[in-house]
């Protein structure tokens, strides 16, 4: 995206193909998410009023309003052999994860219930999405397509947690970020270096 417009480039062996803008008009057009045999490009679009998923052929510029459903419509994920795409929609009134295949977007069934952000796996048997978790906090989880309600979180209230005391100057830092460089909790202690003395140079 450029200037929230969808562009198109390309890296060749002959060096960069410079990018060229594919839509245009008075309105905002976001997420762009490339078919897998290149043929399309669904995107979100405010044309009609609200957040819709619109399709268009980079080759030539031709343009289809995918869904026009009331709700708005956004992030868009092909299925790996094409056939269709996942999207996020708050109709009901709730976010959720809803599928339709390729050549009708009114036909939408859905997916995963109360979740956002879709990604569907490279083999098409999986989806992660974001669902708030008990704690509160939007994480990352993942399930079956054919069994969504097993879903399981990959990220935890915990996960990389930390919180510096600007008063004391003490650094709580929780046992799971502890555990995911590898020490036990009592290994690391409560000042600011703990943090500093662990990360890379390059990335001071």
């Amino acid at each position: 995206i450029a200037g929230s417009r969808p562009w198109l480039g390309r890296d060749e062996a002959m060096g960069v193909v410079p990018a060229r803008q594919i839509t245009s008009g008075q309105y905002q057009e976001t997420s762009p998410a490339v078919s897998p045999d290149g043929t399309l490009i669904a995107y979100v679009s405010n044309e009609t009023g609200n957040s819709d998923i619109w399709l268009v052929e980079p080759k030539n510029g031709a343009r289809q309003q995918w869904t026009a459903d009331p709700a708005d419509d956004t992030s868009p994920s092909w299925f790996p052999d094409g056939s269709a795409i996942a999207f996020q929609s708050n109709r009901g009134g709730q976010s959720a994860i809803w599928k339709a295949p390729r050549l009708d977007g009114s036909d939408a069934t859905l997916l995963v219930s109360n979740a956002a952000k879709p990604a569907v796996s490279p083999k098409g048997g999986k989806i992660a999405f974001v669902r708030e978790a008990p704690g509160g906090r939007l994480r990352v989880a993942v399930a079956p397509i054919d069994a969504p309600g097993t879903a399981k979180f990959l990220t935890h209230e915990e996960d990389g947690l930390w919180d510096h005391n600007l008063v004391t100057g003490e650094v709580y830092y929780s046992a799971r970020w502890k555990a995911m460089l590898g020490y036990l909790p009592e290994e690391i202690g409560g000042r600011p270096d703990e943090w500093l003395l662990r990360v890379h140079p390059q990335d001071l």
